[in-house]
């Protein structure tokens, strides 16, 4: 199973395949962290072999399928196992936040029409909560649908980064102009001390640098 996890890893899709074709349980196999297949595709870049793997598995998972972005599975999933919606996978996420960080506005929108909560964290991923995971995603209209629902949109995630945080280091002046319109705190410091403004400043974001010294 190492070397079926390791090629995933690195986006050998030639030997995931053979390996896949001689032991096919395997796209459903999980590794020692709680993370299938699928999401390791994913999480690794590999968004193409991670639909490959989910290809051949049968019945796949809530938490698969939000990482692919697959709205009829998800909503499959939900119609006979409604509470799945804000369940927690095995490596610690929640089917909006990978929705949203992997930027499947779609199904984003899906989750939260059907409910799906804004604010529960993800452990597994240093707390983040929706908010976090869209900033991260760096896709404006689910950060939008997402502060539309209503958010806490000052949550800290670990470090004490906050969404805002994220947008500025980021240099994403849209998204910044949306958190700030819905109330985000431009004052707020990380636990090392810094600001979005200075998060925007380290990282070379005049536009941002601009916006938010002029709300400090």
């Amino acid at each position: 199973m190492k070397e079926f996890f390791d090629a995933i890893k690195v986006g050998q899709a030639e030997i995931v395949d053979q390996i896949l074709d001689a032991h096919p349980s395997l796209a459903s196999a999980v590794n020692e962290g709680g993370t299938t297949a699928v999401q390791l595709a994913q999480y690794f870049g590999h968004h193409a072999l991670g639909k490959a793997i989910a290809a051949r598995v049968k019945d796949l998972d809530i938490f698969s399928a939000s990482v692919i972005g697959d709205v009829d599975r998800v909503v499959a999933v939900l119609e006979s196992a409604p509470h799945q919606i804000d369940a927690l996978s095995r490596d610690g996420g929640r089917p909006l936040a990978f929705a949203a960080y992997f930027g499947h506005e779609a199904l984003a929108v899906q989750l939260l029409k059907r409910g799906a909560s804004t604010t529960a964290s993800s452990a597994g991923f240093g707390g983040v909560q929706a908010i976090h995971a869209a900033v991260a995603g760096r896709v404006a209209g689910i950060v939008s649908a997402i502060l539309k629902q209503g958010c806490d949109v000052n949550a800290a995630q670990a470090g004490g980064f906050t969404a805002l945080h994220g947008a500025a280091q980021n240099g994403d002046l849209a998204i910044v102009q949306m958190l700030l319109a819905a109330g985000a705190d431009p004052t707020l410091a990380t636990e090392d001390g810094q600001t979005a403004l200075d998060l925007a400043r380290e990282s070379g974001h005049e536009a941002v640098v601009e916006l938010l010294s002029s709300v400090n």
